[in-house]
């Protein structure tokens, strides 16, 4: 683990010597598919922010039921899994709690520990970010809301949004930026199957 860390540190500040050059003009990148900023998708100042946005045939109150149903993945997203120390009696977590996020890319399981750092369900937000490394190395922030859309009933968007700061930021926006993205869409169409499969299974056994 230790021996991880110092390499991944290494590459991280010698990329971002190089990275510096390429970012005199723009000291972060945005994701050009993020045409506005809500209150819980401010203009940020990280080195990295990608934006996924999908419209789901269903209520809001159903797909931010189905994220924050942990219990559940296993069935709908087993690539992404969710473990988390401190949840109420329905499992679900609590503000300030950690846990792991455990994500399969490319056949490998990655670890990830994590802590929740908003759980709205008011406004279906909610936000955790990575507590693997001090933050001035590598932060990692994912906020992900659900906004019902007035114009069309029965529709809400799913939006997530993924933040990373630190100095290994600028090596994982030369390298890795489109696999973020693609982890991101890959997710909302979990979610996005996951609930309209289920209405519909809904609407065929009444």
């Amino acid at each position: 683990m230790m021996t991880t860390f110092i390499i991944f540190l290494a590459a991280g500040v010698s990329v971002f010597l190089v990275a510096l050059l390429f970012l005199t003009g723009t000291r972060r990148s945005r994701d050009g598919s993020n045409p506005k900023s809500t209150g819980h998708f401010p203009q940020t100042k990280a080195v990295v922010s990608t934006f996924v946005s999908t419209k789901i045939k269903g209520t809001a109150d159903e797909v931010f039921s189905a994220i924050i149903d942990y219990n559940s993945y296993p069935i709908w997203s087993p690539f992404a899994i969710y473990e988390w120390e401190n949840t109420n009696e329905e499992g679900v977590p609590l503000v300030g709690s950690t846990g792991n996020f455990k994500v399969l890319v490319d056949g490998v399981t990655r670890n990830v520990p994590i802590q929740l750092d908003i759980l709205d369900q008011q406004n279906r937000v909610i936000a955790e970010e990575s507590i693997s490394y001090p933050n001035w190395l590598l932060k990692s922030e994912r906020i992900q809301e659900v906004v019902p859309l007035d114009d069309e009933p029965g529709f809400c968007e799913y939006r997530t949004q993924h933040n990373l700061f630190g100095l290994a930021s600028y090596y994982l926006l030369l390298t890795s930026k489109e696999d973020l993205k693609e982890i991101q869409t890959h997710y909302a169409r979990e979610v996005k199957f996951f609930v309209e499969s289920r209405n519909r299974f809904k609407t065929t056994k009444r």
